[in-house]
């Protein structure tokens, strides 16, 4: 992926969307941050593909300076879904699980575009929860 130009209002943006993630996930239940994005995901034709994948480039030019992503795909899930959103871009929200060995996972796609991921890890989940 090609990296793209950032700039302050990108930095703002991302550390906006950081702390709605961040709060939401020490304050809210699951349910409640999910019952947020069953009503406010656009539709798949007005998404941008070119567009979300510059914005994806610059969120993780910026992520990489506030917080690492291993162990953290709720946070940074989260903050990319927040983040997009300021952008007018809704990805959809997936949770996943697999059973041996048991974990849980949560990435953002569209369509078959894999956002904060890769394709070839989140096809090891059996997705639980789509918004």
């Amino acid at each position: 992926m090609a990296s793209a130009r950032t700039g302050v209002f990108h930095v703002i943006a991302f550390l906006a969307a950081f702390l709605v993630a961040q709060l939401s996930l020490r304050l809210l239940p699951l349910r409640l941050i999910v019952r947020r994005y069953e009503r406010n995901g656009s539709a798949p034709e007005s998404f941008d593909v070119d567009r979300a994948r510059r914005l994806v480039s610059v969120y993780h030019n910026i992520r990489v300076w506030v917080f690492a992503r291993k162990g953290k795909c709720m946070l940074d899930s989260l903050t990319l879904l927040h983040f997009l959103s300021l952008f007018g871009l809704r990805p959809c929200w997936v949770i996943g699980v697999q059973l041996k060995p048991f974990g849980a996972h949560s990435w953002l796609q569209h369509g078959e575009w894999v956002l904060n991921g890769t394709p070839v890890f989140v096809r090891a989940y059996a997705p639980i929860l789509i918004l």
